[in-house]
């Protein structure tokens, strides 16, 4: 189990409900349940509530970021998944969110042109 007896190294994916930068590094908080590789850092969590605060928001989390990747090497990004959607001209409506959770509700056959 990763929160009694995390190994020194495992592979994890994670996925923000929302699109900004302080809901994917608050991962890494001190205090988040969810930061199985018990890292922790003062700085880390005050630059976390700098981008809350939407003070520097944007430098911020490029800093944090090269903390975890590049400095402390907390995480080391494998690999994006990657979608690839194919829809005929026959069909209009397709709706891909920013998540790529796709939705066909809207999605309708065109009559055919004579």
């Amino acid at each position: 189990m990763l929160t009694q007896d995390a190994p020194p190294v495992f592979r994890m994916g994670w996925l923000s409900t929302i699109k900004n930068q302080w809901a994917h590094l608050r991962l890494f908080h001190s205090s988040n349940t969810n930061n199985y590789t018990g890292w922790n850092s003062a700085f880390f969590d005050q630059g976390l509530e700098k981008i809350r605060s939407k003070i520097k928001a944007h430098q911020t989390a490029l800093q944090l970021d090269q903390l975890l990747t590049q400095k402390e090497c907390i995480v080391i990004p494998l690999f994006h998944y990657r979608q690839y959607h194919v829809l005929s001209t026959n069909w209009k409506g397709l709706r891909v969110n920013p998540f790529g959770v796709v939705s066909i509700e809207k999605l309708q056959k065109d009559s055919p042109k004579d």
